[in-house]
């Protein structure tokens, strides 16, 4: 199994575990609805799986269709023909002649091809196959990267309001220690400085609060463009620690899961499949080819000549 997938789960299974609130797993069931990211990696999904549907037309029966239509002229004769009519006997020096001016010329062909034997042809459609199939490992791995950018902007803002809630504690302690410092400066038991001390950390952390608040609502901000929420309702849970009381397994299981199971792996080696290919259908192109040919065809000019009408 690819790690980035092992990271993902292991997140989510946290957080099926969480107090009730928005935990990782409602806002990756909210992304999946609403982020724009899942349509586009649906959308290429679904083109490359029309690859498939490619390789099959490569074999099937071509039909084509023709028409033409204009004017013509045409001219025939037939010298020394030999003929025998009723009553006439046995005429061996018969001429025929036929013209015509500007006569309309009309044409229609329909032809079918349908493929028997091609390498080259072969050799396309084993291309489509592995193409529609590295499409399916890329939407694999898309989904795994959408999968952790959700994460990864939920963690985002669950770590913004834990610095911030930090920054105001220690906010609250900087301004009670000025407090008291100017109450002992007040008292003479305290000199200026300690008070000015006190108020340059206050202001420090004023700062810094301003600039953790601004921070979160960015995190919120972009959290809510991917989940439709509005920003100022995110409430989210943070993911608690779960134990399983289960072994770890050993590194070299993780590895042959990877290397049995990865999106990333399999890509590649689509990649090498599809060059490999892309070699036989070159390698083949100059092979013969074995097609089933039907063709029917007519021809008519028609009008008059000097002979009269004639077609």
């Amino acid at each position: 199994m690819n790690p980035r997938t092992l990271l993902a789960g292991a997140v989510l299974a946290l957080c099926a575990t969480a107090t009730p609130a928005t935990d990782l797993l409602q806002v990756w069931q909210a992304a999946r609805q609403h982020d724009p990211q899942g349509a586009v990696s649906e959308a290429g999904r679904a083109a490359g799986a029309t690859r498939r549907e490619q390789a099959a037309a490569l074999w099937r029966p071509n039909l084509g269709l023709s028409a033409s239509a204009g004017w013509a002229n045409g001219q025939s004769q037939t010298n020394g023909a030999q003929f025998s009519a009723l009553n006439s006997g046995l005429s061996d020096q018969a001429n025929f002649s036929t013209s015509i001016n500007g006569g309309t010329a009309t044409r229609w062909a329909l032809n079918a091809r349908q493929p028997l034997y091609s390498p080259e042809r072969r050799a396309q459609a084993a291309q489509l196959q592995v193409a529609a199939q590295a499409s399916e490992h890329e939407w694999q791995l898309n989904q795994q990267d959408w999968m952790l950018q959700t994460t990864q902007r939920y963690m985002d803002v669950v770590q913004a309001e834990r610095r911030l809630a930090l920054v105001l504690q220690q906010q609250q302690a900087v301004d009670q220690a000025l407090t008291e410092a100017k109450d002992r400066f007040a008292l003479g038991d305290a000199p200026i400085t300690d008070t000015h001390e006190a108020q340059a950390r206050a202001q420090a952390l004023a700062a810094e609060a301003i600039a953790a608040r601004n921070a979160l609502d960015m995190a919120r901000q972009v959290l809510a463009d991917v989940t439709g929420w509005p920003a100022e309702n995110l409430q989210l849970q943070a993911p608690v620690r779960v134990v399983t009381g289960q072994a770890i397994e050993p590194l070299a299981t993780w590895l042959q899961r990877a290397e049995q199971h990865s999106p990333v792996l399999k890509l590649q080696q689509a990649q090498v499949q599809s060059a490999q290919q892309d070699i036989d259908k070159y390698r083949a192109s100059a092979s013969p080819t074995l097609d089933l040919v039907a063709q029917a065809s007519r021809e008519r000019l028609g009008g008059s000549g000097d002979f009269g009408a004639a077609s």
